[in-house]
């Protein structure tokens, strides 16, 4: 039996995710990029041209919620929001995700948004489209840390498709987010 997806919960954890990052610089600890999470990087083509880097992270709040809930961003031009539905309060373990419309256990859901003049209310909005969208990788995953590749194909609804390639993300946990 497939779970629905609130919307609202996907977005709660983009903004988190969002106003985490914007908030919070270099921390000094270890990283493997600049920020308070990791590093991510992917391939638009399609209805987008365009290489994004950015920063990963995810906050324990979504995991009280029974999301994983993963933004992407580098807070000027792009933020992709994954999340997935997890019963232990945990990250999934390592393992392949469908990347879909769907929403649970072993589905995830993905949107990709493109910032125009670095505005987040001027935005092109795609969702990944239909059930098998792509593939979430995950090659590694802590309590603190998710590391991953991703490619899916999303579409807007004017429906223009954008194809996501090299995706790849290796993600923190930052304590904090929207509490409930």
């Amino acid at each position: 039996m497939m779970a629905t997806h609130n919307p609202r919960t996907g977005l709660i954890g983009l903004l988190a995710g969002l106003i985490l990052v914007a908030g919070c610089g270099s921390d000094g600890s270890s990283s493997d990029g600049p920020g308070p999470g990791g590093t991510s990087s992917m391939t638009v083509t399609g209805d987008i041209d365009d290489s994004f880097q950015g920063y990963a992270v995810y906050t324990d709040a979504s995991l009280e919620l029974g999301q994983f809930a993963l933004s992407l961003t580098n807070n000027r031009n792009f933020a992709l929001d994954l999340s997935i539905r997890v019963d232990d309060k945990a990250p999934p373990p390592e393992g392949s995700y469908a990347i879909g419309g769907g929403y649970g256990p072993d589905t995830v859901q993905a949107t990709f948004s493109k910032f125009k003049e670095g505005s987040f209310i001027n935005r092109t909005h795609y969702q990944a489209a239909g059930d098998a969208a792509g593939v979430l990788e995950i090659t590694s995953s802590s309590d603190t840390e998710v590391v991953a590749t991703f490619e899916f194909t999303g579409q807007n609804d004017a429906g223009k498709q954008i194809f996501i390639t090299d995706g790849t993300f290796h993600a923190r946990q930052v304590e904090g987010g929207i509490k409930q």
